[in-house]
């Protein structure tokens, strides 16, 4: 606990952590809030598999949004600060320039589901939902290699890596809480889809009860 207590208070100034918590922190809670009014408060008759696409598109929307915000406050904050704090910013730029990327790519390769079978829609939403937990136990990784990082920075008295480190457990933390609440409400669709699957498709449509 103290060295939870100890990273809280490290040597970055607070006007610069604020906006980045209160990203994160939105980001956190934006699945929470957001992912079931927008999913499943649009058409009230939509098939399980096209569930799936629209909640990869918001993820997508999601982590692109965390990104922008990241890479804008981090470009920004590596001009105006110096030591910990500007490598605090350039690593959440540099972090989020792949981020950013990936959820481009993503939303671009959006998959067809008017050409799944049933069959092969289980296959696709159970791989997501691994994929998501895998993710999750990387982000966790993520967390332990920057406190890894700013421990061997206060040893070698290095700015760059106590910074770095900073950063890794700020974009681990979020990823985490990103691909646990997306596998947490994407479970339910795969059921959906399994379920449809068994009974053949027969008439079926996706519901949820919030």
């Amino acid at each position: 606990m103290n060295h939870i207590i100890d990273f809280l208070h490290l040597r970055s100034p607070r006007k610069f952590w604020h906006p980045i918590i209160g990203l994160s922190l939105m980001g956190a809670f934006g699945w929470f809030l957001l992912f079931p009014s927008m999913t499943y408060a649009q058409d009230p008759v939509v098939t399980p598999l096209d569930q799936h696409v629209e909640s990869m598109r918001f993820g997508m929307k999601l982590l692109g949004g965390w990104a922008l915000a990241n890479i804008v406050t981090g470009s920004l904050g590596r001009s105006q600060t110096s030591g910990t704090t500007r490598y605090f910013h350039e690593m959440n730029a540099g972090w989020n320039a792949v981020n950013l990327t990936i959820a481009s790519v993503a939303l671009m390769t959006l998959p067809d589901v008017s050409t799944w079978t049933l069959e092969q829609g289980v296959q696709e939403a159970s791989r997501l939902d691994k994929i998501l937990l895998f993710n999750a136990g990387l982000d966790l990784g993520y967390m332990a290699l920057g406190y890894a990082l700013i421990e061997r920075g206060k040893r070698l008295d290095s700015s760059r890596l106590q910074g770095y480190g900073q950063s890794l457990i700020l974009q681990g933390a979020f990823l985490f809480v990103f691909d646990i609440a997306f596998a947490y409400f994407h479970v339910d669709i795969t059921e959906a889809i399994r379920v449809q699957s068994m009974a053949g498709g027969a008439g079926l449509t996706f519901s949820m009860n919030l």
